[in-house]
């Protein structure tokens, strides 16, 4: 019990410094965003999104969360209406988490958990147009894989690739989003993350607040330092941008 306190503690005191640490901005602005750009696309693409799961057991007590109000109201209604816990993409029940990295590797945002049947699109809409609003300018382009194809400003593959140079570029795209799937890897590097949660709600959020800000802390100390985990192109800002 004293042990769940202590990370119910630590993940209030990440969040007070959250803002600080996952920066939206940071894509564009400030020393880290001069080293924001790869050789190909070397001024106007800043960005690669990517939901990832949270694998947990399918709750058996939420009658009882709800009464105790320690269920999100949302997320409560989804979940007990048309049980949207089971993932069929991930063929388990799961929460996900939405991350937003630069191609430098610094996150830039992140929300979650969200309901594992929600689209990687949808999470990507609700993350632009949510309270932190995290839209990109004109000019200014992300990487997706084919979910985010009707999103706006993000460059996808190709579906089912017609010539050589179709597989040339699909691959490409999947080299750059390659960097998400690394961070991804780094975000659940942790024995929690590596059998079905089986515990809160609240706790999966602690524990989930707790990894994101650390790593996000750790990727960018590593930056700070001249450390980065990818090759980048720099320094200079991204150009043909407006800038604040």
């Amino acid at each position: 019990k004293r042990i769940k306190q202590c990370m119910k503690a630590l993940a209030e005191a990440l969040r007070a410094w959250r803002p600080s640490l996952i920066r939206w901005e940071d894509r564009i602005e400030g020393p880290l965003a001069l080293w924001n750009h790869i050789d190909w696309f070397p001024y106007t693409h800043t960005n690669i999104p990517d939901g990832y799961p949270m694998p947990n057991w399918k709750p058996k007590h939420w009658q009882r969360d709800v009464q105790q109000n320690r269920i999100p109201g949302a997320v409560r209604q989804d979940a007990f209406d048309r049980r949207l816990l089971h993932s069929g993409k991930y063929n388990t029940s799961a929460f996900k988490g939405h991350v937003t990295i630069g191609l430098n590797g610094l996150i830039l945002a992140h929300t979650g958990p969200h309901l594992s049947v929600d689209h990687d699109m949808t999470l990507w809409t609700t993350t632009r147009d949510g309270p932190d609003g995290i839209r990109m300018k004109p000019g200014e382009w992300g990487f997706g894989d084919l979910a985010y194809g009707g999103a706006e400003h993000m460059k996808v593959g190709i579906k089912s690739p017609q010539t050589a140079l179709d597989e040339m570029w699909t691959s490409f795209v999947a080299w750059v989003r390659a960097r998400v799937e690394i961070v991804i890897a780094k975000l659940k590097n942790h024995a929690w993350c590596q059998v079905s949660f089986r515990g809160r709600y609240d706790s999966l959020v602690t524990y989930n607040e707790i990894c994101v800000v650390m790593t996000a802390l750790e990727i960018r100390r590593d930056l700070e330092k001249g450390k980065c985990m990818f090759d980048v192109s720099g320094p200079w800002r991204h150009l043909g941008l407006p800038h604040e």
